[in-house]
Formats: C-alpha cells, sequence, structure tokens
C-alpha cells in the first residue's frame, strides 16, 4: 500500500482511491508520533494495537537548531520512513523552538529577500538527490499569532508570508525537486472569525499541490471551546478550499480529539463516516498523535480501537480484513451496515438523499461490478449534512465513482419479501450507542449473467468452507438487482 501512495504522489493529480464505491473514496491514513522517525518503536506499537499500517509519517523539523529537531537536511529520516513502509510527509518550521513567538531568527521578509537561500539550497538539493516522493508543508497554520510567522506577529502581512513561500518554493524549483509535493496548511477557519480567512494567505496554484487544514475537537478543555464534530469543524474551511480550486486534493495535515466534554472514540468512528460521506475532496488524513497530550490516540484503550477500525475504514472503505467474527451491525452514525464475511468486511451505506443501500465491491473489483440493494432497512437516525456545505444528492457520492457503479434503487419500490434478522456477535454501536440487532431484505430473484466478483467471492470462499467443514447449512442472503447474492456467514 505504501508504494502505491508513494507512486501516486509522484505525479501532478490527486491520490487514486483504491477502489471507487459507494462506501466513499478511499483515504491515505497517515500519523505524527512523538519521538518518529528519530525511532519507530513507539509508532510500531500503535500500530499493532490498532492492526493498521500507518501509509504517511508526519514530522516537524524547524530551521533553528535544537538537540530533538535537528535543522540540517538530514537522509537518512526519509529512508528510515520508506522502509517503515511509509510516505515522509514534512512540516519545515522557520523559527527556533526554544525561543519566543516574536522572535527575528528567521523573518519572512528576510526569506523572500533570499537572506536564507544556502540554507533552503541545502533542502532543496537533498530532496532533489532523495528523488523519492515526499510531502512538505511550509510555515502552516500562518493565520494564527502562535508562530514567528504568523499574521500580525513582528508586523508580518499576508503579502509577506505569501512572498516567503512562493521565494522558497522557488529554490526547490530551481533545484529540480519535482519529487516534493508542496502542501499548502492553514488552520481550520471558523465563520464569523476575527482573523483573516485561510484563502487571504493563498500563494497560488502554481505553488501548492496538496490543501491542508489542521481541524481539532476540543471539547471542553478550554473556557472557550465546546465538544464539536469533525464535520463542524472542518466545513467551513471545506467550502473555501471548494471555491478556492476546484481540482487540487485536501488532506488533514493533522487532526484529533480530546477526551473532555464526550466520547473520543465515537467522535472518532463518527469522523470517519462523516469524512467518507460529505467530504469527497478530502483524500488524506493524518493524526496528531502527540505523546500525553489531549490528542494522543492512546488516551483511552477505547480510543484506539475506535481508531484503529476508523483507519481502515478510511483506507478500504469498501471491504476490509477484520478478523472472523460473523455479524452484521449497522455502523456508527451512517445509517447503513456492516456486513462482515470471514475476514472480509464489507460496508452498505444508505445515503439518506438516495434511500437504498450500495454494496461496495473488494478493491481488486471493477467498481462497474457494484450492485445495490433495496432500502427495506428499519429507519436509521438521520444523518446531518454540515450546514455550510450546500446539500446535493451528489455530495454523498464521490465524484471519482462512474454513474454505473453508483446505481441505486428507488427509495419506491415494489413489495419486498420479509426482512430477516441477524443478531451481531460481540459488541456493536450505533450512533454511539450499543446495538442489539440489525434487517436486511431480499431484494429480487437473480437473473442469469456472467459471474461477478461476489459470485467469484462465493464460489472460492464458501468452497474453500465446505471442504474443510463440510457443506454448510443454508444461509441467509441479500441479492442486488444485478443478480448479486451476498451471503451472510
Amino acid at each position: 500500500m505504501a508504494a502505491l501512495i508513494a507512486i501516486a504522489l509522484t505525479g501532478s493529480g490527486p491520490l487514486k482511491p483504491a477502489a471507487a464505491n459507494a462506501a466513499g473514496p478511499a483515504f491515505a491514513v497517515g500519523m505524527y508520533n512523538t519521538g518518529t522517525p528519530w525511532s519507530f518503536t513507539s509508532v510500531s506499537s500503535l500500530e499493532a494495537q490498532m492492526n493498521f499500517h500507518m501509509q504517511i509519517i508526519h514530522w516537524y523539523q524547524a530551521w533553528g537548531a535544537t538537540p530533538v529537531n535537528a535543522r540540517d537536511f538530514d537522509p537518512s529520516f526519509l529512508t528510515a520512513t520508506v522502509a517503515h513502509g511509509s510516505t515522509p510527509f514534512i512540516s519545515w518550521e522557520p523559527w527556533d523552538i526554544t525561543l519566543a513567538t516574536n522572535q527575528q531568527t528567521f523573518p519572512l521578509r528576510a526569506i523572500a529577500s533570499g537572506q536564507f537561500d544556502s540554507y533552503i539550497d541545502t533542502w532543496a538539493n537533498g530532496l532533489h538527490n532523495y528523488g523519492q516522493p515526499v510531502l512538505l508543508s511550509f510555515a502552516h497554520e500562518m493565520q494564527g499569532d502562535w508562530y514567528p510567522w504568523g499574521y500580525g506577529v513582528n508586523g508580518n502581512t499576508a503579502a509577506d508570508y505569501i512572498s516567503a513561500y512562493r521565494h522558497v518554493h522557488d529554490r526547490f524549483t530551481a533545484a529540480g525537486a519535482t519529487n516534493v509535493r508542496w502542501v499548502w496548511t492553514v488552520d481550520a477557519d471558523d465563520a464569523g472569525s476575527s482573523r483573516p480567512p485561510a484563502t487571504t494567505f493563498y500563494p497560488g496554484d502554481a505553488y501548492t499541490d496538496w490543501l491542508g487544514v489542521d481541524a481539532y475537537n476540543w471539547g471542553t478543555s478550554q473556557s472557550w471551546s465546546s465538544w464539536r464534530s469533525l464535520a463542524d469543524v472542518l466545513s467551513n474551511t471545506y467550502q473555501e478550499f471548494t471555491q478556492l480550486n476546484a481540482t487540487k486534493p485536501i488532506v488533514l495535515s493533522e487532526w484529533g480529539s480530546t477526551e473532555a466534554g464526550g466520547s473520543k472514540p465515537a467522535w472518532i468512528l463518527a469522523a470517519a463516516n462523516d469524512l467518507q460521506q460529505y467530504f469527497p475532496r478530502v483524500q488524506a488524513v493524518i493524526w496528531f498523535n502527540e505523546h500525553g497530550s489531549r490528542w494522543a490516540i492512546d488516551s483511552s484503550p477505547q480510543s484506539v480501537a475506535a481508531a484503529g477500525q476508523a483507519f481502515r475504514q478510511l483506507a478500504n472503505p469498501g471491504c476490509i480484513g477484520s478478523g472472523s467474527v460473523a455479524t452484521q451491525t449497522n455502523t456508527s452514525g451512517s445509517g447503513g451496515l456492516i456486513v462482515r464475511m470471514g475476514t472480509l468486511t464489507c460496508l452498505l451505506i444508505v445515503p439518506p438523499t438516495l434511500g437504498a443501500a450500495v454494496v461496495a465491491a473488494p478493491a481488486a473489483s471493477s467498481p462497474a461490478a457494484a450492485p445495490a440493494v433495496p432500502a427495506s432497512i428499519p429507519p436509521a437516525p438521520a444523518v446531518v449534512v454540515p450546514a455550510a456545505i450546500p446539500p446535493a444528492p451528489a455530495a454523498v457520492v464521490p465524484a471519482a465513482i462512474p454513474a454505473a457503479a453508483a446505481a441505486v434503487v428507488p427509495a419506491v419500490s415494489p413489495p419486498e419479501p420479509a426482512p430477516f434478522v441477524v443478531s451481531p456477535v460481540g459488541p456493536a454501536l450505533f450512533d454511539g450507542a450499543p446495538f442489539s440487532g440489525a434487517s436486511a431484505s431480499v431484494a429480487t430473484p437473480a437473473r442469469p449473467r456472467a459471474e461477478s466478483w461476489l459470485g467469484r467471492v462465493l464460489r472460492n470462499g464458501l468452497g474453500v468452507l465446505r471442504g474443510a467443514f463440510g457443506r454448510p447449512a443454508p444461509r441467509p442472503t441479500v441479492a442486488g438487482p444485478d443478480g448479486d447474492r451476498l451471503t451472510i456467514l
């Protein structure tokens, strides 16, 4: 998977989903982890706990020399990240982190005038010689006043920031560092904020490959904050980005939630569903895992488990290998179902504006083979589209999916047979609350057709089971209108 991500990052376009399907696009999922890439022990331990491998490793390197955050270009960090099976993502910060925010160590105007070109060129040439894909974010969160390059700090203006950013970019272009993908990262904008909108600081399409945003749920940890969903935090900036540029991919360069004021595990699961359904331009997400902080992924065992589930869902939303539990349950916040077939888990999503469930095809199959299931599932709590995003049916079906893959059965359809109910094995959540069972209906009878992806899965998978354990008893099935039949194991 890391190789696929690396290949995708070399082009000028966005990362390509592993499979286009009705559950949403595939995301590249990564993490900033304290102490990485200086050591991979901690992040490897977390990966084992979550049963998920990070496709991107993010870290911060300041221009000012410090014992932990070396200023000089060191290719060993990059090669160690690739050896771990991940793509490097560096936030490159023009400051000395041992000094106060209002320091004059690396002023924006001095950067733009060329005073630090010799240092910039060591990185530009170093990354050019490194040659492999790397994401680079220069001077992030510039709208705030907590960094020396921030708006208003040391008299900085938006024009000062843009000039410095473009100058740094131009030095890399001159060095031939075409393997560097530039991530312009802002802090999430709130409607009605007194600070300038993020778009004020945009350096231009020619200087940006990815649009990045840092989005956090502070909960009740601060006197000025309250519990907010990721959709609420992200919606305003997402709308700004879509108006700023119609095609560039979006990355959550940092995201996280506190435990204060709500359920962090439920927040993580709901965030994954919201990203899939309402933010199709977001194609990569990087959790900010600062050890011992409110954002740490291991702030509770439940948060670790939820993160593993959410990350697997985002990285491969159609079908996820996740153990041998045979169950069918509602997926938290989506109004849909999860069907597990042996070690294969497939999501059946019920888009509220479409009124039908769509079966997601495995990653290796053709998107056009994704069948639909009639919408006779018991009503689930409505999924609320963020107010800042204009509601439209197209918002719940990723734009990259061909129309044939998103075919659905109209909500008004002929009467269906009575549903069957499958009780879950093990814990399950619906909208954050315990859930005891789920139901689905058999659709129209299958018609003769060429063998589909699901037919092959059932024929091969069930054949192995029958050979090992004898022919099993008949099992309940769900059939799509194109003849695919999904067997619940």
